[in-house]
């Protein structure tokens, strides 16, 4: 049997750690990073939580403060419509771009399913710099994209178990889940959000969700 040298195994490796790459729809992805942040569209979006329901017309490309026009609301509670109002605003400035949440998975990604479509990893989310990541070290992560186009088809975050935020506060269970649909150049976008949330705060119990619905008007 022939031995091979030095040269010729570093070759084989080479040859076969390129091969990953081409196939591999996380790595593709994480080496491709996300999308123009220029890349605007117009959302038809549908907010819903206990007692509250609001549709509008979301602009991504508009300036702060301008992206969104609601069209109806049955809440009555003023500060509370600003507080919601103000973070769509905030949220569309992101452009509700999947890959983005590429940011937060980290070299510890394993895979954990594959089907004919799609492959499906765990990994631990990383912080990306924004304001929630202090939680993310009591949170697994799950992520899965398209086999052939490496786009995010679904991200999903929970706490495997409860975790205190802060003194006063104490999470016992958290699931956050986004699924994905392709924008008419093929990437991506978050056309379902749901957060679920529960636990005790200031000595006081909350059991909260909500969702949002997003639709591309062009």
């Amino acid at each position: 049997m022939r031995t091979l040298t030095p040269l010729a195994l570093f070759v084989a490796f080479l040859s076969c750690s390129t091969g990953a790459e081409r196939t591999d729809p996380l790595m593709r992805a994480k080496a491709a990073g996300p999308g123009p942040s220029g890349q605007h569209h117009s959302f038809a979006l549908t907010y819903a939580a206990e007692g509250v329901q609001i549709t509008a017309t979301v602009d991504t490309g508009q300036p702060e403060g301008e992206r969104v026009m609601v069209q109806s609301s049955e809440l009555q509670d003023d500060g509370e419509y600003d507080r919601i109002v103000k973070e769509m605003d905030r949220s569309a400035g992101r452009g509700y771009w999947c890959d983005e949440m590429l940011q937060g998975v980290g070299e510890d990604a394993e895979v954990m399913a594959r089907t004919a479509d799609t492959v499906t990893y765990t990994f631990t989310p990383q912080p990306t710099g924004a304001r929630n990541d202090a939680v993310l070290e009591h949170m697994e992560g799950r992520i899965t994209l398209d086999t052939d186009t490496a786009q995010i088809v679904d991200y999903q975050m929970a706490a495997p178990k409860p975790f205190r935020q802060a003194l006063v506060a104490k999470i016992t269970r958290f699931e956050m889940r986004m699924d994905c649909k392709p924008a008419p150049n093929g990437r991506t976008y978050t056309s379902d959000f749901r957060m679920d949330m529960a636990g005790s705060a200031a000595f006081k119990k909350f059991d909260q969700a909500f969702s949002r619905t997003l639709k591309i008007i062009k």
